[in-house]
C-alpha cells in the first residue's frame, strides 16, 4: 500500500521564489519533518494554509499567511480542498502535522500514523543543532537575497560583497563554493543568476 506523508508549511519561509522544499527550509521544524516523511513514505505533500496541497517541487513565491491564524470557516473549507487534492483509495496517510493541521482533516481522513507528542519540540531543536537543507539563515540569506534582487551578479561581486561585510577569507571561499552548487542558483562562468525568476 503506497504511503502518503502529509506535512506542514511554515511561517517562516525564503523571501525569494523557491520549490516549496525549499521555500520552508529556514524553518528547523519543517525541515525535520519534511525528511522523516521522505524517508518514511512514498509520496509526500506540503499542506500550505495558503495554497492547500503541494508537491514539494512547486515553485512558490513568498507569501504571509498561516492557517492557524485563519477564522474555523476558512479552516473547514481549507481542509475540504486538501481532501479534494490528495485523495486517493488504497493507501495509509501518514501525518507529520501539529493539531491545527491535523485535527481539520481527520473529517476525511483515518490516518494509518500520526507522530506527535514531544516529536515537534524535539525536531525544532534538532533543526538548529543540525541545519536545515540549505543552511539558508545567515551568510546564505542574505547572499540568496542579493542574487534575487540583482537578477544576474558576477562571483567578482559577491566576493567584494563578503568582504565589504568583513568576512575572513576562508568563510568568503567556502560560501562562494556552496553557491556554485545552491539548487536556488544556475552558475555559469564567472555569474550566478537566481532559478526561479
Amino acid at each position: 500500500m503506497t504511503r502518503i506523508g502529509l506535512v506542514a508549511c511554515s511561517k517562516t519561509k525564503l523571501s525569494t521564489p523557491a520549490p516549496a522544499y525549499l521555500l520552508y527550509s529556514k524553518s528547523p521544524k519543517f525541515t525535520q519533518c519534511f525528511l522523516v516523511a521522505k524517508r518514511d513514505c512514498d509520496k509526500v505533500f506540503i499542506l500550505s494554509g495558503k495554497h492547500g496541497a503541494l508537491t514539494p517541487e512547486e515553485i512558490l513565491k513568498p507569501y504571509d499567511l498561516y492557517l492557524s491564524d485563519m477564522p474555523p470557516e476558512y479552516i473547514e473549507q481549507w481542509a475540504a480542498k486538501v481532501w479534494g487534492q490528495i485523495a486517493e483509495s488504497h493507501v495509509s496517510y501518514y501525518s507529520y502535522l501539529p493539531s491545527g493541521y491535523r485535527l481539520p482533516l481527520e473529517k476525511y481522513i483515518s490516518f494509518d500514523f500520526v507522530l506527535s507528542g514531544t516529536f515537534f519540540q524535539t525536531a525544532k531543536t534538532l533543526g538548529k543543532t543540525k541545519g536545515n537543507l540549505l543552511g539558508c539563515q545567515g551568510i546564505m540569506a542574505w547572499c540568496l537575497e542579493f542574487i534575487y534582487k540583482k537578477r544576474l551578479v558576477s562571483i567578482t561581486e559577491i566576493e567584494r560583497q563578503f568582504n565589504e561585510r568583513g568576512y575572513p577569507t576562508a568563510t568568503t571561499s567556502a560560501q562562494l563554493s556552496r553557491l556554485t552548487r545552491h539548487p536556488l542558483l544556475i552558475c555559469k562562468g564567472n555569474y550566478v543568476r537566481y532559478r526561479y525568476l
